[in-house]
């Protein structure tokens, strides 16, 4: 599990939003995938997955009207990497 403890970076002492003062359960988990080509190289992908569930409360902060940005229960990330190995 992760603590966010970023008040004095995105808030203002004093204001009620964004005050992350909990604890968020997190699951994570990912693969890679390779395929030997040949003798010397070897292609592959890789992913990673993290979602963390949220308080919508905490989460006022990053409220942005004009972008069309609501407070949110869950964030997730996927990043995907690729590349080939040589060997010599």
């Amino acid at each position: 599990m992760m603590h966010m403890d970023a008040d004095a970076t995105f808030t203002d002492p004093g204001d009620p939003r964004g005050q992350f003062d909990e604890w968020y359960l997190t699951f994570d988990g990912g693969g890679h995938v390779g395929y030997q080509a040949t003798e010397y190289l070897n292609i592959f992908v890789q992913t990673q997955f993290y979602l963390m569930l949220t308080d919508a409360l905490d989460m006022e902060i990053f409220r942005d009207d004009a972008a069309g940005v609501e407070p949110f229960d869950q964030a997730w990330i996927i990043p995907i990497t690729g590349g080939a190995r040589l060997s010599f």
